[in-house]
Order: structure tokens, then sequence, then C-alpha cells
């Protein structure tokens, strides 16, 4: 991974922006990010070590020091849930802006849809990417997300024979957690991921 998920994100960010200054120069700052990161590729350089385990997180809260915490622990973030799948690829068959939106988020199987369909998405988004975990971050003031966390655990580990760790908290109010005790959990699920990796490689 040749950039930090947290510098990722504010780039995530600018695409989504509708102010005056991203649209007249977003375009301009990501050709020079994307000019960067393609000298850091042909480099070798990457936030973690090559070959480090990968871990998909289901949403990531907006706290640096939580996804900043998960790379220091040799750990390559993936992506995240929202991400797309080549089952929500394709143009769309809707002319109205608002029907194509409707049906992306159809396509993609969000929370939005139904818990079953979100689960489906984690599940097809761990094996596409060949994850080694899954860190499912559960807001706990959207009953939506806390309804299917567990049931999210049971399936994919059963399924598919890699560890998911649950961590819950708000997704913007940092001090609703105990730092020290995310910490912890992090630091263990990293260990048992990256044994998990080492002797799937036997």
């Amino acid at each position: 991974m040749p950039l930090r998920q947290n510098d990722y994100k504010i780039v995530n960010d600018l695409a989504s922006s509708c102010i005056n200054r991203g649209l007249q120069e977003g375009v301009a700052v990501v050709n020079i990010l994307r000019e960067e990161i393609e000298k850091r590729v042909s480099d070798g350089k990457g936030v973690v070590e090559k070959g480090a385990p990968r871990v998909l997180v289901s949403m990531m809260p907006h706290d640096p020091t939580f996804v900043d915490l998960i790379e220091k622990l040799g750990l390559a973030i993936y992506g995240t849930a929202t991400m797309s799948t080549p089952s929500a690829s394709g143009p769309s068959s809707y002319t109205f802006l608002w029907e194509q939106v409707a049906e992306s988020l159809m396509k993609r199987r969000g929370g939005q849809y139904s818990s079953w369909a979100y689960i489906a998405q984690l599940k097809e988004l761990a094996q596409l990417s060949h994850v080694n975990g899954i860190i499912f971050w559960t807001h706990y003031s959207c009953r939506q997300y806390s309804i299917l966390s567990l049931k999210a655990k049971e399936l994919i580990e059963k399924e598919l024979g890699i560890p998911v760790l649950l961590l819950e908290g708000d997704y913007c109010d940092f001090r609703s957690r105990n730092t020290d005790q995310m910490r912890i959990k992090l630091e263990t699920f990293a260990e048992i991921v990256k044994s998990t990796k080492t002797g799937a490689k036997k």
C-alpha cells in the first residue's frame, strides 16, 4: 500500500467535494498525487512491509489515530465495505440521477439494503481482495449497523476462515471509547492475523 489510509481519506473526501476550490483545483491536485504514488510504487516504497497481512475495515471512523494504529501494527488496510465490486460495475439502466444513485446502492448491497446484503458485500470483497482479516467497526448510535455485527463475524469466520474483530464506538465522537482497550484488542487481533497468514503459507 503506497498511501496511508488517512491520506487516502482526504483524497476521497476531495473527490466528493462540491466546494468551489475543490472543483477548480481538485483534478490538478489528484494528478500530482497520482504521479507521487506511481513513483513510490516503482521505488517499492509502502506504508507497511511488502507482503504484510491485509485487512478490510467495515467503516472508517473519523479518527486518524485509529487508522494509524492499524498500520503501525503492520496491517495493510485494503479498503472498506463501501468499495465497489464487479457485480456492482457497469453502466446504469436509468437516466434520472437519483435512480442511478439508488441502483448503485442496491448493486453495492450496502447497509441501506439489508443485513444479509451487507454481509454478502463483506464476503465478496474479502474473497476478491484476499484479505487475512476483517475489522468490523460498529457505530453504536446506529441501530442499523448494530444489528448485524455478531452475525457477520459468525458467518465470515465459519465460511471464509478468516478472523473478524468487532469494535464499537461513535463514528465521530472519539470520547465514546477507551483508547487503551481498543489498542489492546487491535494488538491481539494483529497477532492472530499474522499467525493465521503464516499458517496458511505452510
